[in-house]
Parts: structure tokens; C-alpha cells; sequence
């Protein structure tokens, strides 16, 4: 029963360096815990820094909105509105003290001239180089400018303006507020972040607007003449990063870039923790828990030296004899004195071991292939299912037309990128959302359920419906529907596709062939009808020069002279009706001349020339034609309807047919003109007359708008079709604007369009290519 190992002391040494090896786990956990803890530590540090940048970045925008609303209201005060300078200077001033968030506030003349300022001046302050004051002088809307060193507060601040106007909507002044970058002290101080962090606030150059720390003069330097460190790209990722700065304290910093206001007004939120107060506490830690761990190790090598022998040498020795004779296959149930508790439970454990081990060790290898084989499967299929499910889901976001997903409901669950583009929403604000809130033919939850309750489960049902942005408007769509089985039970899943350009498309395809029908038949009948009408024109012409009063009267004293009868006598005095008749005959004929014009012009390609013109001039020659032409034939005075022209500057020249776009604008300009003064209603006739260029398209554009008495929707879709008019029989052909509509379309390839609601009057918008295809 002697051992056979070579040496006691060899086996002591050997079990003393096994302590030592279940102890080094211990430490290598110790060290991962500390590690972990140091993990942890960084998110924790970095959820609180993020915070701070949300809640910054939020309440940024929140103090936009409410300086918004703020500067909206001063415009309605008379002391500001009306640049009265000393009660002006007296109310800013009085509502500063109430408003330390901003470092000013101001009121500037329509010229940028501030002589009303919370902050007393000596002199007047000329802003209109400002570039916030051009931009309010531009879009007459509130604006947020880029950070600027305030002239009046001598801080840097953040300008914000709303624009003073008139009763007319013309440009009095400005009102504007500077947001005080000292303000946000008061929301940094509210943060659990360390307090020896370091908060910055940079342009998108890196210079310095605000800073918490204590480097001397920073506002308006770089961020790495003070700190050390350039920031990285807005275009890159915004992970932290770690530098050592100026101070030689190394810090992790984490920063994030946004946009205040205007796109181009990029600024960035920095954060800077040392790392040396990130870690003070766990450092501490895991040094106490490195001597208490190594105080323990030395404890439990003492004691295993000194009971080596009693404990451990002489049952091990034994158990390994056992081991032996069962190897050997003898089958000898040995008891050793010594061995209690677990040794002698592993004594005996060794006896029933060896009789099952041969079993056992079969069923495992049996128990191991199946389980290997059910893992395999296991593991392919669920490989199979997640590239299935990541197609999907890939085809899904980036399906062209839009796809929502509801529950029965109608409560929407999923949507793709296509819905948020096409409808305006945000994802979020999509799935808190009904599908009645998007579609305007369901109104009622009823309705909807009737629609889902049809569906069938694999087969599909295309409906059309509308759908609603939101911005409130309105488009087409034909909906796919279908009923799905998902993990989350079932759900409808609907494609809509935008279907305004194939309406419109068809529109204008009806209306070509109904303009082309009708052309033809026009161009027809014009040229029948022309020869007698030149025929009866010319001879009622004829007749009518020698019809007078002095073949006429002679004619009639003759035949009293010979004492003809009273009928006789009367047959001659209707002679004297017949220069009337022929007027008239004549008349209608040169009316009827007029009208087979306008079927010609409808149904033939026109013959003038193109040539370049510019607008405004072209414009100008067509209102000097329209005043002298209505001024005489009509039965209004057109000089009395009031004009404004609106012309764009720098327009571009057009090439154009200027004898056809001078009809088509005294066409719709008659046509006004007549609708102004037969419904006339103690309003005065006004024509508004736009030019500007679309240069997007490289289109001129034409805009005509009156005040007259409008049209239903009706009369506006049908306005243009050949042969409609709404005035009564005989005053009105209905070509001009069937005419009209074929100049534009046909020979100058561009669009005409008329928008108009019952009192509303008509808006009529031309556009017109710049340079002819």
C-alpha cells in the first residue's frame, strides 16, 4: 500500500502549487469583476453624459419655440410695433430683468437701425449686415441664426428674430432676442456628471461659444488652442474618445453634433470626464480586494502544509491501490480505517462506477451522436428561418411603394421607409397611429372592420382609396390588402401605391384625344363653312354700298307723285329698314368669320416664328394691348381694374411665340374682366399678374389671379374643353381657352392650369419652357 510516487515532499509541493492554481481563477475574477465594474462604470457615466446632450439638445428647442411664441407677442405691442424709442427702451428693459435666458433683446427699423434695446446704448446699432437680419428681411418668417458675438450684449449668444409688419404685409422692422449661453450653467449644474467635468459648446468650425471650465478667454478660440484636441468629423461616428489635454489630465470625451435653426448652423456638445475620477472608486476596491485575496492564499497554503499528511496523502494513496485492482479486474472491496465522510463515499462510488461504466459509456456515445445530430438540425433550421426573415425583412424597408401593417383593429404595428416618406409621419408617430387617421375613405372604425372582416386569408383584394399627409393634404393610392399570420397573431398588411401621376396622366391623354376629335372635326367644318361665309360677307358688303338713302327716297316721292296705293307706298318705305339688315346680316357673318378663325387656330399647327423675348417687357406690351383693346369694344373700361405686377428679378429670356401668348393672355385677362364687372359687388376688378422662374424645371411662370366671382369645380375641370363656356347663347364661342390650352401645351409644350372656388376668383398658372425643345 506504499505509494509509488517518487517523493512525499514532490506530492506536497505538488498539492501546495494546486492551491495556488484554484486561487489564480479567483484572481483572474477579481480582476474581471473589477473590469466589469469599470465596463459598467463607463456606461453608466456615458448614459448620464448622454442624457445631458438629450436634455440640452431638448431643451434647446423647447427655448426656441418658446422665444418663438415670445417674440411673436412683442410684435403686437404698440411701443415695439410702433418703434416708439423711449417706451420701447423702457418696456425691453423692464422685461429683461424677467427673462435672464436672454443676454438681449432688441427692436431694429426696416433700415437694421437699433435704437430700442434692453440694454442702454449710446449709439444706434446697425445690424443690417447681420446675416439673421437679411434672412428676416428676405423670408418676413421667424428665424434662427448662427451663434454670433452680440453687439449690444457683448456675449456670445444665439439669434433669434420675428418679423414687424404692417397692416399691407409690408416689412416695418424686426423684433429679436439673443439666447444667453451663460443660461445653460443653471441646466448643467442639475447633472450627476462629475463636478470637475468639463462642458463645451463649439461652432462647426471648433471655435468656442460657451464653456464651463475655467480656461481663460476660450469663448470664440478653438477647442485645441484651450483643450488639446480637434473634434472629429460631424460626418463620423460620435463614439468617445479619450485625450490628454493642455493640463496633462487625461479625459474621455463624448460629444454630439446638431442643428439649431437654419441647415448650415451646425454646432457640437462636448463632455469631458478624467479618467482618473471615472475610476478613484474601483481602483480603491480592487486593491483592498487584491490583499484580502492574497491574505487568504497564504492562510490556506499554511494549513494544507501541516495537515497534508493525515488528511489528504495517506486516503489519496489508498483510493489510488483501489483504483489500481479495478483496472487490473480485481474485484476486491477493500476498506481503508481512515477513509470517512466523501473519501469513503468516492470508495465506494468507484466499486458501483465499474460495473456501470461500460453501459454508461455506450449509452453516452449513443446519447452524444443523437443529441449532435438534433443540434445540427437544430442549428440549420434556424439559420434557414433567419435568412428567410432577414429577406424579408430587407425587402420589406426597402420596397418601393409604401407597406403598413395593423392588427384587426386597424392599430398600425409596422411600417416601412416608403410610408414615412410618403406620408410625412415619423415611425413613431405612424405606429401610435389608426389606419383611419391615413386613409380618408375609412372614417369609422365600422367601415374598416367590414373591409378586414372580408379578407381571406392567402388571397389578396385591391381597393382604391385616398390617403392624407401630414401636412394635410391629400393623394390617390391603390391598395393591395392581404391577411397575414405573424408570431404576434393576425395582421393585415396593405400596399398603397401612389397612383396621382397615372390619374392625371390619363386625364391628359382624355383631353388630347378629345382636343384632337374635336380639332379635326373643327378644321372640317371651317373650311365648309368658310367659302359661302366670304360669300354672304362680301355681298351684304356690296349690297349694302348701293343701297343708300339716294336710290332709296327718289324711289319713294316718285310713287306718291303717281299716286300709288298705301301698300305700294309702304313695300317702298320698308326699303329704307334694308341698310340695317345688311349691317346686321354683315355683322353676324364677320362674328361667324371670327369663330371659324378660332376652329382653324384650334385645329392647325401655327405658323409663327419663335423667338427670344423677356418677360416682363413681353408682359408689359400685353397689358398696353388689353387696356386700349377693352378700353373701346367692351362694354367695361378696362383702365379702371386695378393691376399689380409682381415680377421676379433676373428672370431669364423665353423663347416663345409672342403673337400666341399675347392670345392666350388677353384671353384669360377678357374672360376675367368680363366675369369682374358682370358680378360686380362693391369690390374693385383686380388683376395679379406674377412672373417668376422655376429653375428647378427651367420654366418661366405665368400666374394671372382675379377677384372675381370664381367657379365651381365643375365649370374648372371642364374650362378648357372645346365648345364650353358658361356665357349665355351667342356671346360666347367656347374656343378661346380650348385655343389657349393647345398654344401652351402643343406649341410651346409647356402647362396651363386654373385653380378657383365659388367667390374666390380664378387663379390661372402658366409655365412655359425657357428654351424651345
Amino acid at each position: 500500500m506504499k505509494t509509488s510516487w517518487s517523493s512525499q515532499m514532490g506530492l506536497r509541493h505538488k498539492f501546495m502549487i494546486l492551491i495556488i492554481l484554484i486561487f489564480i481563477p479567483i484572481f483572474g475574477l477579481l480582476f474581471a469583476t473589477g473590469y466589469s465594474q469599470v465596463q459598467q462604470t463607463k456606461e453608466d457615466i456615458e448614459k448620464d453624459v448622454r442624457d445631458l446632450i438629450s436634455q440640452f439638445i431638448e431643451e434647446q428647442k423647447h427655448l426656441t419655440l418658446q422665444t418663438r411664441e415670445f417674440l411673436k407677442i412683442l410684435t403686437h405691442v404698440p411701443a415695439v410695433k410702433n418703434l416708439n424709442i423711449s417706451e420701447c427702451n423702457a418696456f425691453l428693459q423692464s422685461l429683461h430683468k424677467q427673462t435672464p435666458q436672454y443676454s438681449t433683446l432688441v427692436a431694429a427699423d426696416a433700415q437694421g437701425l437699433i435704437d430700442c434695446c434692453a440694454i442702454p446704448l449710446t449709439k444706434t446699432i446697425n445690424v443690417k449686415d447681420r446675416n439673421w437680419f437679411k434672412r428676416i428681411k428676405e423670408s418676413r418668417k421667424f428665424i434662427v441664426d448662427t451663434f454670433i458675438i452680440s453687439r449690444s450684449a457683448q456675449k456670445a449668444s444665439l439669434p433669434l428674430a420675428y418679423p414687424v409688419l404692417d397692416d399691407e404685409g409690408n416689412l416695418k422692422g424686426a423684433v429679436g432676442a439673443a439666447i444667453n449661453l451663460e443660461y445653460y450653467n443653471s441646466l448643467f449644474k442639475k447633472s450627476v456628471i462629475p463636478k470637475d467635468s468639463i462642458i463645451l459648446l463649439t461652432d462647426h468650425k471648433g471655435s468656442i461659444l460657451y464653456q464651463s471650465s475655467m480656461c481663460e478667454g476660450g469663448v470664440g478660440k478653438p477647442i485645441s488652442e484651450c483643450y488639446g484636441f480637434t473634434l472629429p468629423s460631424d460626418t463620423g461616428d460620435s463614439a468617445p474618445f479619450e485625450v490628454q489635454g493642455n493640463d496633462g489630465i487625461s479625459r474621455v470625451y463624448w460629444y454630439e453634433w446638431f442643428w439649431i435653426g437654419q441647415e448650415h448652423n451646425l454646432v457640437c456638445i462636448v463632455v469631458g470626464i478624467s479618467k482618473q475620477i471615472m475610476f478613484a472608486d474601483i481602483k480603491n476596491s480592487i486593491i483592498r480586494n487584491i490583499f484580502l485575496l492574497v491574505f487568504v492564499a497564504l492562510i490556506s497554503l499554511i494549513i494544507a502544509w501541516f495537515t497534508w499528511e493525515r488528511l489528504i496523502r495517506s486516503p489519496i494513496d489508498f483510493l489510488i491501490y483501489k483504483t489500481q485492482q479495478i483496472k487490473q479486474g480485481k474485484w476486491h472491496f477493500l476498506d481503508y480505517e481512515n477513509l470517512s465522510g466523501e473519501l469513503l463515499v468516492l470508495s465506494t462510488a468507484f466499486d458501483d462506477m465499474a460495473k456501470n461504466l461500460l453501459k454508461r459509456e455506450r449509452e453516452r456515445d449513443k446519447a452524444l451522436l443523437d443529441l449532435k445530430n438534433e443540434l445540427n438540425e437544430k442549428r440549420k433550421t434556424e439559420r434557414e428561418l433567419r435568412e428567410k426573415e432577414e429577406r424579408l425583412n430587407v425587402l420589406f424597408r426597402q420596397a418601393a411603394d409604401p407597406i403598413f401593417v395593423s392588427d384587426l383593429s386597424g392599430q398600425l404595428t409596422k411600417v416601412n421607409k416608403a410610408a414615412i416618406q410618403a406620408t410625412g409621419y415619423t415611425e413613431d408617430e405612424l405606429i401610435n397611429m389608426n389606419v383611419i387617421d391615413i386613409d380618408s375613405d375609412f372614417n369609422s372604425p365600422g367601415s374598416l372592420e367590414n373591409l378586414f372582416g372580408s379578407l381571406i386569408p392567402g388571397h389578396q383584394k385591391t381597393i382604391s382609396s385616398v390617403h392624407q399627409r401630414k401636412d394635410g393634404t391629400t393623394y390617390p393610392v391603390e391598395i393591395t390588402v392581404t391577411r397575414i399570420h405573424t408570431p404576434d397573431g393576425p395582421r393585415v398588411m396593405g400596399i398603397a401605391r401612389d397612383i396621382t401621376e397615372r390619374k392625371r396622366m390619363n386625364e391628359v391623354m382624355i383631353q388630347n384625344e378629345k382636343m384632337l376629335s374635336v380639332g379635326g372635326l373643327a378644321a372640317g367644318m371651317a373650311h365648309e363653312i368658310n367659302n359661302p361665309l366670304a360669300g354672304i360677307v362680301q355681298n351684304a358688303d356690296l349690297l349694302q354700298n348701293r343701297l343708300t338713302d339716294k336710290n332709296i327716297v327718289p324711289n319713294i316721292k316718285a310713287a306718291e307723285s303717281l299716286g300709288t296705293d298705301m301698300e305700294t307706298i309702304s313695300r317702298f318705305m320698308e326699303q329704307r329698314s334694308i341698310p340695317r339688315i345688311l349691317y346686321a346680316i354683315k355683322d353676324s357673318g364677320l362674328r361667324m368669320a371670327e369663330i371659324v378663325e378660332n376652329m382653324l387656330n384650334f385645329a392647325r399647327k401655327s405658323d409663327d416664328s419663335f423667338s427670344s423675348h423677356d418677360p416682363i417687357v413681353l408682359m408689359d406690351k400685353i397689358l398696353e394691348l388689353a387696356s386700349a383693346d377693352y378700353d373701346l369694344k367692351k362694354h367695361y373700361d378696362f383702365r379702371s381694374i386695378s393691376i399689380e405686377k409682381e415680377y421676379a428679378s433676373n428672370l431669364p429670356m423665353v423663347s416663345c411665340e409672342s403673337a400666341k401668348i399675347q392670345q392666350v393672355v388677353l384671353n384669360i385677362l377678357n374672360n376675367g374682366a368680363q366675369a369682374m364687372f358682370e358680378n360686380r359687388k362693391n369690390i374693385q376688378p383686380k388683376f395679379i399678374l406674377r412672373l417668376s422662374h422655376e429653375s428647378a424645371d427651367n420654366m418661366l411662370r405665368i400666374e394671372i389671379e382675379d377677384n372675381g366671382p370664381g367657379m365651381d369645380a365643375d365649370t374648372a375641370k371642364r374650362i378648357f374643353e372645346p365648345f364650353f363656356t358658361t356665357k349665355p347663347v351667342g356671346v360666347g364661342t367656347g374656343l378661346g381657352l380650348s385655343v389657349s390650352y393647345f398654344i401652351i401645351t402643343e406649341n410651346h409644350k409647356g402647362s396651363i392650369n386654373v385653380i378657383s372656388e365659388p367667390g374666390e376668383g380664378a387663379h390661372f398658372v402658366i409655365r412655359l419652357p425657357i428654351e424651345r425643345n
